[in-house]
Protein backbone atom coordinates (compact mmCIF):
# COMPACT_ATOMS: atom_id res chain seq x y z
CA UNK A 1 0.00 0.00 0.00
CA UNK A 2 1.38 3.39 -0.99
CA UNK A 3 0.69 5.85 1.83
CA UNK A 4 1.56 9.53 1.49
CA UNK A 5 0.15 12.09 3.92
CA UNK A 6 1.09 15.66 4.62
CA UNK A 7 -0.17 17.42 7.72
CA UNK A 8 0.52 20.29 10.11
CA UNK A 9 0.65 20.03 13.89
CA UNK A 10 0.47 23.34 15.72
CA UNK A 11 0.78 24.59 19.28
CA UNK A 12 0.00 27.92 20.88
CA UNK A 13 1.03 29.86 23.96
CA UNK A 14 -1.12 32.64 25.32
CA UNK A 15 -1.18 35.18 28.12
CA UNK A 16 -1.83 33.81 31.59
CA UNK A 17 -1.54 34.75 35.24
CA UNK A 18 -1.24 32.74 38.42
CA UNK A 19 -4.60 30.96 38.79
CA UNK A 20 -6.06 32.23 35.50
CA UNK A 21 -6.57 28.74 34.11
CA UNK A 22 -8.45 27.59 37.22
CA UNK A 23 -10.55 30.76 37.04
CA UNK A 24 -11.11 30.20 33.30
CA UNK A 25 -9.76 33.69 32.66
CA UNK A 26 -12.88 35.06 34.37
CA UNK A 27 -11.41 38.23 35.85
CA UNK A 28 -12.41 41.31 33.82
CA UNK A 29 -8.76 42.13 33.05
CA UNK A 30 -7.80 38.57 32.01
CA UNK A 31 -7.82 38.02 28.28
CA UNK A 32 -6.25 35.05 26.54
CA UNK A 33 -4.11 36.53 23.80
CA UNK A 34 -1.75 34.47 21.67
CA UNK A 35 1.90 35.14 22.32
CA UNK A 36 3.31 32.29 20.21
CA UNK A 37 2.11 30.17 17.31
CA UNK A 38 4.39 27.27 16.35
CA UNK A 39 3.94 24.37 13.96
CA UNK A 40 5.58 21.46 12.17
CA UNK A 41 4.79 20.30 8.65
CA UNK A 42 5.12 16.52 8.60
CA UNK A 43 5.15 14.02 5.77
CA UNK A 44 4.12 10.42 6.41
CA UNK A 45 4.79 7.67 3.88
CA UNK A 46 5.30 3.92 3.80
CA UNK A 47 8.86 4.21 5.06
CA UNK A 48 8.13 6.51 8.03
CA UNK A 49 7.67 10.17 8.69
CA UNK A 50 9.80 13.26 8.53
CA UNK A 51 9.56 16.91 9.48
CA UNK A 52 9.59 19.00 6.32
CA UNK A 53 9.38 22.49 7.80
CA UNK A 54 8.93 24.29 11.09
CA UNK A 55 7.17 27.56 11.86
CA UNK A 56 7.22 29.91 14.84
CA UNK A 57 5.95 33.44 15.38
CA UNK A 58 5.83 35.44 18.57
CA UNK A 59 2.81 37.70 18.80
CA UNK A 60 2.46 41.03 20.60
CA UNK A 61 -0.59 41.00 22.88
CA UNK A 62 -2.75 44.13 22.63
CA UNK A 63 -5.07 44.11 25.66
CA UNK A 64 -2.36 43.13 28.18
CA UNK A 65 0.90 44.02 26.40
CA UNK A 66 3.07 43.30 29.46
CA UNK A 67 3.61 39.59 30.11
CA UNK A 68 3.11 38.29 33.62
CA UNK A 69 6.06 36.76 35.43
CA UNK A 70 3.94 33.61 35.67
CA UNK A 71 3.73 33.16 31.87
CA UNK A 72 7.39 34.13 31.42
CA UNK A 73 8.41 31.39 33.90
CA UNK A 74 5.97 28.90 32.37
CA UNK A 75 6.89 29.37 28.70
CA UNK A 76 10.33 30.96 28.66
CA UNK A 77 8.94 33.68 26.39
CA UNK A 78 10.32 36.98 27.66
CA UNK A 79 8.98 40.50 27.41
CA UNK A 80 12.12 41.48 25.48
CA UNK A 81 11.47 38.73 22.93
CA UNK A 82 7.88 39.88 22.46
CA UNK A 83 8.88 43.54 22.23
CA UNK A 84 11.73 42.97 19.78
CA UNK A 85 10.52 40.07 17.62
CA UNK A 86 6.78 39.95 18.18
CA UNK A 87 4.43 40.61 15.28
CA UNK A 88 0.77 41.51 15.15
CA UNK A 89 -1.83 38.75 15.31
CA UNK A 90 -2.98 39.39 11.69
CA UNK A 91 0.63 39.16 10.46
CA UNK A 92 1.20 35.90 12.35
CA UNK A 93 -2.00 34.33 10.99
CA UNK A 94 -1.13 35.46 7.46
CA UNK A 95 2.31 33.83 7.75
CA UNK A 96 0.84 30.68 9.28
CA UNK A 97 -1.68 30.40 6.44
CA UNK A 98 1.16 30.64 3.90
CA UNK A 99 3.13 28.00 5.85
CA UNK A 100 0.17 25.61 5.79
Amino acid sequence: MDIHLLFVIYDTEFTAWEGSMARRWSEPWEHRELIQLAALKIEVCDTGCQILESFSRHIKPIINPTLSQYVIDLTGITQTLIDQKGVSFPAAIYDFNKFC
